[in-house]
């Protein structure tokens, strides 16, 4: 998935993501909460201070957004999820 100009994979292992500047592997634990708005998902890490914003307009189905959803709650948990 492409948002804001990042390559953004979703594994089972981290969030990878890459740009023109590099790339980088973000492992699970480094999340906190995940968000879901009514146009966005918010995946906040370091308690809050940084935040990915994930338009979700750019996921390919509602299927795809689905699956994303499922692993956010097997690897961040129900209760991080808002």
């Amino acid at each position: 998935m492409i948002a804001n100009g990042a390559r953004y994979r979703f594994a089972p292992e981290g969030v990878e993501v890459k740009d023109a500047r590099g790339q980088s592997l973000l492992e699970w634990r480094a999340f906190t909460r995940a968000e879901r708005t009514l146009e966005t998902w918010l995946l906040h890490k370091f308690g809050g201070q940084l935040v990915h914003i994930i338009p979700r307009r750019d996921f390919a189905s509602p299927e795809l957004e689905e699956t994303f959803h499922l692993l956010l709650r097997t690897k961040l948990g129900n209760a991080a999820l808002r």
